[in-house]
């Protein structure tokens, strides 16, 4: 083993992440056969994995935790005051989720469709005793949530749902969508947090892969476009739309829906120098980075770009000039989109 004590105090500390699923995590991206790793750091060293993917594992119990306690606090605000219950999380990845909920003193159950990541939140849920070994790990269901096969009886229904950067790599998300609506009970709650492609640091390097402008472009290109720049096959995302494409079939379902005020990059004043910056990556990325890109493709993203940003300078104008700004901020200042979702 090459881990250091103090790297594991430092995940215990900073990230409330235990041995077992630190050295689970470690098999699994290949780094235990390293060198001696003495901090949190150290991992980070090398081209892979993405520093962004090693804290989104580390950090799963503390996001967890931050959703939770959001989500008590908009049911209160709702009238609806859980102080137990039955919940479920769609796409479960490393179970930080679930351990947030089940000490606050949940019933908990989800799933996930990755047999590794599922493994990893399984360990996660036996390292916090919210199962008790491998063979309880039927709390984690390892399969796809809109399967045919999968039987939504059988869940039975729930107070809280939550599907959390997850609809984006769904291949029918109005399918898992209308499977939620099943499972929830009348008066539970559903969260929903949403990437939005089209926000302005999303589009200066996308949340999954760090890439500029991988947003802009639909499935089959960002899939080739991915695998030019990286020499990776798997591009795990779906097509990515519009806020009001969500809102609509949640409404449509019959749900109400509470849109919270999350992930604001910035306040208007400082959306020029954002588009700024956004302008000078472009010039920097064209002349640096897209010169190895097929020119097709190349041409494809630099026209999305630019489409882009005259929609950008058009929308800003238009919210200055009206004195309104909640569609201007929720199009490009918002990367992620929070919504609650609740029945009367």
């Amino acid at each position: 083993m090459t881990v250091s004590l103090s790297l594991y105090q430092e995940c215990l500390d900073k990230y409330q992440i235990r041995p077992k699923f630190l050295n689970a995590y470690l098999d699994l991206i290949n780094k235990n056969n390293s060198d001696m790793l003495n901090s949190v750091e150290d991992i980070h060293n090398g081209q892979q994995p993405l520093q962004m993917h090693v804290e989104f594992v580390l950090t799963s119990n503390l996001r967890g935790i931050s959703v939770a306690e959001t989500i008590i606090l908009e049911a209160a605000k709702l009238g609806r005051h859980f102080q137990d219950g039955r919940y479920f999380d769609i796409g479960t990845a490393y179970a930080g989720f679930c351990v947030a909920f089940s000490k606050l003193g949940f019933e908990v159950g989800g799933i996930e469709i990755d047999k590794a990541w599922h493994a990893l939140g399984v360990q996660n849920l036996i390292d916090n005793g919210v199962i008790a070994t491998q063979s309880d790990q039927n709390v984690l269901i390892q399969g796809d949530f809109i399967d045919p096969n999968l039987d939504l009886a059988l869940l039975g229904q729930f107070d809280i749902v939550t599907c959390n950067d997850v609809i984006e790599h769904v291949k029918d998300p109005m399918l898992a969508m209308s499977r939620i609506k099943e499972i929830i009970k009348p008066d539970g709650l559903v969260f929903f947090e949403i990437p939005n492609a089209k926000a302005i640091n999303h589009i200066t390097a996308d949340g999954h892969y760090n890439l500029f402008g991988i947003n802009l472009l639909l499935h089959h290109s960002a899939k080739a476009y991915l695998y030019q720049k990286t020499s990776a096959t798997a591009y795990n995302c779906g097509e990515f739309y519009e806020l009001n494409y969500y809102l609509n079939h949640f409404r449509n379902l019959g749900f109400k829906v509470k849109f919270l005020d999350r992930h604001k990059v910035c306040e208007m004043a400082e959306v020029p120098a954002l588009i700024h910056k956004l302008s000078n990556q472009f010039t920097w990325y064209h002349a640096n980075e897209l010169v190895g890109i097929d020119i097709f493709l190349r041409n494809e993203l630099i026209s999305k770009y630019l489409t882009y940003m005259a929609d950008l300078f058009r929308d800003y104008e238009d919210a200055l000039s009206s004195n309104s700004y909640e569609s201007f901020e929720n199009k490009y200042l918002r990367s992620f989109w929070s919504c609650v979702l609740y029945q009367d």
